[in-house]
């Protein structure tokens, strides 16, 4: 049925090809505050996420986050650019968006190097939009005209988009290599305009206002200027540069700023280590120890969520985990869960609970927090911190980590990923908790399908060396949507002090349209039983692929006999178009099995041959025939829907059609006709 809210659809289509979406106020460009409240940090491409948003407000105009892409943004239709046939060259071949202006977003996919957002920097009115900026697309409306998507032009999926014209990358880089003149030193005549701009921009970004701006542009005109321009030319400079929105976190960099304070090493003696009062300690015998940095990671179906419910919820309560491993001692566990949504964790935990006989309402000792943290926000840390220490919180569980890490094209960089988990390990430092994160295998890891789950299948450069202990979850058997709510998967948990384990883990979750509902149970078997299991069920299923091969192969003759009544193993071969082993294994299982017989048959040329007829005691006997050949009269070939042998009537072939009937009814049953 097709959606007519078409703001909704509009935005379900960009999710589809893979652009986050979030809702702008309606008829405006800042972020609905009331849905999205942290703007495009809250974008999605989750369709119920989606229609929740629209369907609470359907007229609100389109966000898409620019994460990964680069959008050139030309502000106004009598843009020189826009009249400019060679620029408009240069920017061709790539989706174009018509603002309600007249001015255009060409959308272009970044080329591997990161980008951020820029205004001005390629020419006065040309602004680009990249990692953490968005743009407001079709078909939202602003001032009652809205943004449209050129014919011919319109947005591509997010792997079709082209990349990024190196002309752009090198217009960016030649005016960001214009340096931030130093107090005194002359602003020459040719780049005033840009360095007066770019000065503006980087005020406004702070918060200044226009005024504020204003004035400080006066001045560096009049004193660092080779050529000062007007007093108005300078207002129109601070005035283009106070268009933009101020950038939050830059302003709350500023008003939190604070010198870092010298760092002093602490080094002890090899002796005063070893007289230390430190020792290995365990939350979980070989699968979690205290205080090392944790990862539980899987791929897709792999239980992530619901097993790191089962964790928390054992290590709060001090019951066995996934109903096998003994949590030594009950503690204080805070879960950030970014994704799953409340519901769907509530149902989590009351099946977890359910399963272990406890009443989800009585454990007070287990937090919950549905916010998205982010890594790179100093504010969101301490309060994380303040919390663990306030509540005295044992072990922290991050789902998922994505989420969190704000990395766009960056998942690849050992060094910026490491940057970004620095501060978790910091925060388990300073506090003594156990921070474990949820996570994501690769998809394309070069292993055969349902395979062992191996570090190296780790989504992510640098969390692997993060990492001090892990827990590896992967599918024994492929998801079955006739069976969601049944898993067959291998469970693998390591560390680098020193522990190991290896499981297969069977679990039932059953469905909605199961009669007890969904649950929660959980099997833990040795990893050589599963690994017998899986052998076993791909052993299985080369039988019944080979099975299913024979039944077609017996199919094919069983037609063809029909057809042709008794004939040759070759005239078989060539009526089927069966290859000479397809026809062996057929005809061997279909003697086996008492479906034909083999039997004398007489070619055109009056010579016998061996061949096959339906054997007369398949289905009841179909024809006379007589055990030998020696005394044989007269023959003739006949085809009447029966079967033809040679045989001895009186000169003439002889049939019952009744019974005939009766076979070809119960081989009916056996192998459909096409």
């Amino acid at each position: 049925m097709v959606n007519q809210n078409h703001m909704l659809q509009a935005a379900l289509d960009y999710a589809a090809k893979g652009f986050p979406v979030f809702p702008l106020i309606i008829g405006g460009k800042r972020p609905a505050g009331d849905l999205a409240p942290n703007g495009c940090k809250d974008a999605s491409t989750d369709e119920d996420q989606i229609c929740e948003w629209w369907t609470a407000k359907p007229d609100a105009n389109i966000g898409v986050v620019t994460d990964g892409l680069c959008v050139v943004d030309i502000d106004g239709a009598d843009h020189a650019w826009l009249s400019d046939n060679g620029r408009l060259d240069a920017l061709a071949g790539s989706p174009v968006s018509q603002t309600p202006r007249g001015g255009r977003h060409y959308v272009f996919r970044q080329n591997g190097e990161p980008l951020r957002n820029t205004a001005g920097r390629l020419a006065d009115h040309v602004d680009t939009r990249a990692d953490g900026g968005y743009i407001v697309a079709a078909p939202s409306v602003v001032d009652g005209k809205p943004y449209k998507w050129l014919p011919g032009h319109e947005l591509d999926s997010r792997d079709e988009l082209p990349t990024v014209p190196e002309w752009i990358i090198q217009g960016l880089q030649v005016v960001n290599e214009i340096p931030l003149t130093l107090e005194d030193e002359k602003i020459h005549k040719g780049i005033q305009h840009n360095t007066l701009f770019k000065y503006g921009c980087k005020m406004r970004r702070w918060g200044l206002s226009f005024n504020e701006i204003n004035a400080a542009l006066q001045v560096m005109n009049l004193q660092r200027c080779d050529e000062p321009g007007t007093e108005s030319a300078i207002e129109d400079i601070a005035r283009s540069a106070a268009r933009y929105t101020p950038d939050r976190g830059a302003m709350a960099e500023i008003e939190e700023f604070e010198p870092e304070p010298l760092k002093e090493f602490n080094w002890l003696s090899a002796a005063e280590l070893n007289a230390s009062d430190c020792t290995l300690e365990y939350h979980i015998d070989h699968i979690l120890a205290k205080g090392q940095p944790g990862l539980m990671a899987g791929g897709q179906k792999t239980c992530k969520t619901n097993t790191a419910s089962d964790l928390a919820i054992s290590l709060a309560t001090g019951t066995r985990f996934l109903d096998r491993f003994k949590v030594n001692e009950r503690c204080n566990v805070a879960f950030f869960s970014c994704e799953s949504g409340e519901p769907v964790l509530k149902d989590n935990n009351t099946r977890v609970a359910k399963s272990k006989g406890i009443d989800p309402g009585s454990i007070e000792n287990l937090f919950y927090c549905f916010d998205v943290p982010s890594l790179d926000s100093k504010s969101d840390l301490e309060q994380i911190q303040q919390f663990i220490e306030e509540r005295e919180i044992d072990v922290l569980i991050i789902d998922p980590f994505y989420l969190t890490a704000n990395l766009g094209n960056d998942a690849g960089n050992l060094f910026v990923v490491g940057e970004k988990l620095k501060p978790l390990t910091k925060l388990g430092q300073d506090t003594g908790c156990t921070v474990v994160l949820i996570h994501h295998t690769r998809k394309n890891t070069g292993q055969k399908d349902n395979a062992e789950p191996r570090m190296e299948d780790i989504a992510y450069s640098g969390v692997p060396q993060w990492m001090r202990q892990w827990i590896l979850i992967g599918r024994r058997e492929a998801y079955d949507g006739d069976q969601p709510g049944s898993h067959k998967l291998w469970f693998t948990a390591g560390g680098s002090a020193g522990h190991s384990a290896a499981f297969g883990l069977n679990i039932e979750e059953g469905s909605q349209n199961d009669p007890q509902g969904r649950r929660w149970e959980v099997d833990v078997i040795p990893a050589e039983e599963a690994r017998a299991q899986t052998r076993s069920a791909q052993e299985q299923q080369k039988d019944r692929t080979k099975d299913a091969k024979l039944k077609g192969y017996i199919k094919r003759v069983t037609d063809f006999l029909r057809q042709s009544g008794p004939n040759t193993k070759t005239k078989i071969k060539e009526g089927t178009g069966l290859t000479h082993s397809n026809i062996e294994q057929a005809l061997f299982a279909m003697v086996s099995d008492g479906i034909v017989e083999q039997c004398r048959v007489m070619a055109s040329n009056n010579q016998e041959y061996d061949g096959y007829k339906f054997s007369s005691s398949f289905g009841n006997s179909l024809v006379k025939t007589t055990d030998t050949l020696d005394t044989i009269t007269h023959t003739q070939n006949t085809r009447k829907g029966g079967c033809m042998s040679v045989c001895e009537s009186e000169g003439e072939i002889v049939y019952d059609e009744t019974e005939s009937s009766e076979l070809f009814d119960e081989l009916n049953d056996i192998f459909p006709p096409d």
